[in-house]
């Protein structure tokens, strides 16, 4: 999983001259997004394929899209998406609520949705596509 983010944050950086704070976002992006996706649709399985699709555009702004599909079932992306942020925080820990912010599941897809531009899912809810404006260096 590192060296395929590794190769798209290179093509990003080469591609779009991003900045530091893209690029890290670009990191904590698809991480969250193939660790869910191993983890979940393909319960770890090295044998089961992710495939991962990226694109640039100069219109005017630089933006990366990604795509990430699995060849899960899916899931209901909807009861994530809608949910009140607070949630991630508060319903990890039934006993103690400064624990919750230790829990380690559950807020991935919220943190990518606040460092995108977009999510979308498709119906199936198996196949992602992120929208990223990029602020190239100035030259």
């Amino acid at each position: 999983m590192k060296k395929v983010i590794d190769d798209v944050v290179n093509c990003v950086q080469t591609a779009l001259q991003a900045l530091e704070d893209d690029v890290f976002d670009i990191k904590v992006i698809l991480s969250e997004l193939l660790c869910n996706a191993i983890k979940h649709a393909n319960n770890c399985d090295n044998k089961k394929k992710l495939t991962v699709i990226f694109a640039f555009e100069r219109n005017p702004a630089p933006v990366v899209t990604f795509a990430i599909k699995d060849y899960g079932s899916g899931f209901d992306y909807k009861k994530i998406l809608n949910k009140d942020p607070l949630y991630y925080f508060e319903c990890c820990s039934d006993t103690f609520a400064d624990e919750s912010m230790l829990c380690e599941t559950g807020r991935g897809i919220w943190i990518v949705k606040n460092l995108s531009d977009s999510i979308k899912y498709n119906k199936k809810g198996n196949t992602v596509v992120i929208r990223k404006t990029i602020s190239a260096e100035k030259i």
